[in-house]
């Protein structure tokens, strides 16, 4: 959730480490708490103060613009995000090897490293993350054919 600051809903001043904290735990108010954050960052405050209130909880964060700007992301739904993109890509399984089918399998690959590659950034190490390298696997397992890591896939000659 990439979230602007919107001076209507939290000022920076509305915000204290407690109050922080509050929020990450509460998790009807998962927006709330993400303007928050960015509220903290526009504020000129250490971020610190973030990683503090999400300690052992589901948030993370990765800064950018020169730590102007922060996006925060519950694993919860990274993971939801992740695994719909193996399901979407999945659904192209019956149309490996079909003449003039590739670039639809492949755009669902494409879509999935792509969901992935977003949802890592965030991850930790301790999140024990899905590999995508398994999902590619798995959709071509039994198929005759091998994802070959560059764009296309080629048949399993074993």
């Amino acid at each position: 959730m990439l979230i602007a600051l919107e001076a209507s809903k939290i000022k920076p001043s509305d915000i204290d480490p407690i109050r922080l904290r509050e929020l990450a735990l509460d998790i009807e108010r998962r927006a709330e708490f993400v303007s928050a954050c960015q509220a903290w960052i526009t504020a000129g405050r250490e971020v610190s103060g973030i990683a503090a209130a999400i300690r052992e909880t589901p948030w993370r964060f990765i800064l950018t613009n020169s730590g102007q700007v922060i996006e925060v992301e519950h694993v919860d739904e990274l993971e939801a995000a992740y695994w719909e993109a193996v399901d979407e890509m999945n659904v192209g399984r019956s149309c490996i090897g079909n003449e003039g089918h590739e670039e639809y399998v492949l755009e669902g690959i494409r879509n999935c490293l792509k969901v992935h590659r977003r949802a890592s950034q965030f991850m930790t190490f301790e999140d024990d993350f899905a590999r995508v390298e398994d999902a590619i696997s798995n959709l071509f397992e039994g198929t005759g054919y091998i994802y070959n890591g560059e764009n296309s896939f080629i048949p399993d000659d074993e």
